[in-house]
């Protein structure tokens, strides 16, 4: 039991790097070379390239790594307009199909995108040469988080639905 404590423990920590730490480092990255690049532009008159590069990149890593978390804490946008108004039982059902409809969304792309972002390295960006493997990189890491967080979801309804608690 121990062990499993450890490895649960261990996951939330990585999850928690992941979903949190991460895009809060980059978000902060971001809103620092944006006032830097501010400066420059406007109190030195001497506008700088890699800056808005740079804002675009931590941007991306901000919402893909952030996405997570947002899913973890059940944040995402919903139109709730017809699931509101649904027997609890039919919200059981209609959380089943749409997660199964993300992690089969997400699954059948995740080959063919990884494919095609592992292609990108064959690209740089043209101020600061950052090959765009590593620019979308955490696309990956967001399917991957999507994916793990869908099934957990799935299964806990799945498991609702079998002791009949709806």
């Amino acid at each position: 039991m121990q062990y499993r404590d450890r490895l649960l423990r261990a996951g939330k920590i990585v999850l928690d790097i992941v979903e949190l730490y991460i895009p809060i480092v980059t978000f902060s990255v971001m809103f620092v070379v944006f006032v830097i690049s501010i400066f420059f532009r406007y109190f030195l008159n001497h506008p700088l390239v890699w800056p808005y590069e740079l804002c675009i990149f931590m941007f991306i890593w901000t919402i893909m790594f952030g996405a997570g978390y947002a899913k973890r804490m059940n944040s995402h946008v919903v139109f709730s307009v017809v699931y509101d108004r649904l027997s609890p039982k039919g919200r059981l059902y209609s959380r089943l199909v749409a997660e199964s409809v993300v992690i089969v969304a997400f699954l059948i792309s995740f080959w063919p995108a990884t494919t095609y972002i592992m292609f990108l390295k064959t690209w740089k960006s043209a101020a600061m040469r950052i090959t765009f493997d590593i620019v979308y990189a955490p696309y990956v890491v967001f399917m991957i988080v999507m994916i793990g967080r869908s099934l957990y979801n799935l299964s806990g309804d799945i498991r609702k639905l079998s002791r009949g608690e709806v």
